[in-house]
């Protein structure tokens, strides 16, 4: 019921275009936010919908990767308080509502990164727009994508950020990763190649661009079976700000 007066509180102050000061009551949480209308599809999406519900023990090692304003951590922090989470976010103002959210509300165990996640460690192009809003879900280091986020509206902004591999911190047992990369999952997937036996869940958004070569499905899925993991790929019910894009979950788990 909470959840229900939530989201109709959210979506009453996106139509009538209401400002909060950029911060609100969410969850048990005070949420700090870029505007509401993506504050409104992460919050239906994780909160609502439950995208990344999973079974976990106690105390799980979570790698959060594309932690945006960091609504997925504070789910996994509700669900599971003793949880060492690292979370990572390349664009450098969601990547502040990120530290605000971890910070306001006396979050423990959580390390947050200011850096992309891809197949090489050092820096990258990453790009979003003009149109973007503050706290956007669609910039991407991949040009394709954003490409198709943005069809001919708005003009490409470039910013380059740090990269990290990922496979740097897979250094014991992972029980959630958790990946929204925005075309980056094929990159990422490849240069953790065998270790990917050391994560006992993963749950992934996969964003399908016929263009970009190295963000094949075939080749994701050829590592997740090699490690005895059994899938499972659903369309994703995505809001009308990003209906262009070809987004699938894929959900995973040993056996």
């Amino acid at each position: 019921m909470r959840q229900f007066f939530e989201y109709l509180q959210l979506t009453l102050l996106k139509f009538f275009n209401i400002s909060t000061g950029n911060k609100i009551n969410l969850a048990g949480y005070t949420i700090h936010y870029g505007n509401i209308k993506y504050l409104k599809l992460l919050y239906k999406e994780i909160f609502i919908k439950e995208n990344y519900k999973c079974n976990l023990p106690e105390t799980p090692y979570i790698i959060d990767g594309g932690a945006n304003i960091g609504l997925a951590v504070l789910y996994f922090k509700k669900h599971y308080p003793n949880a060492k989470i690292i979370a990572f976010e390349p664009d450098m103002e969601s990547f502040e509502f990120l530290k605000k959210n971890i910070e306001s509300n006396n979050i423990k165990g959580v390390e947050i990164y200011n850096t992309a996640l891809s197949d090489t460690s050092g820096t990258l192009t990453f790009y979003t727009s003009t149109e973007m809003l503050v706290g956007d879900v669609r910039g991407s280091a991949v040009l394709e994508q954003i490409n198709t986020h943005i069809g001919t509206t708005g003009e490409l902004k470039e910013v380059t950020v740090p990269c990290e591999k990922l496979s740097v911190f897979i250094n014991k047992k992972v029980d959630l990763l958790k990946l929204d990369i925005e075309g980056s999952e094929g990159k990422v997937f490849q240069e953790i190649g065998d270790k990917f036996g050391m994560i006992e869940n993963s749950i992934m958004e996969y964003h399908y661009q016929s263009n970009n070569s190295e963000n094949k499905l075939s080749e994701i899925l050829k590592i997740i079976e090699n490690q005895n993991h059994e899938y499972h790929i659903s369309a994703i019910d995505k809001s009308t700000e990003i209906k262009s894009v070809n987004c699938y979950m894929i959900k995973s788990k040993r056996v």
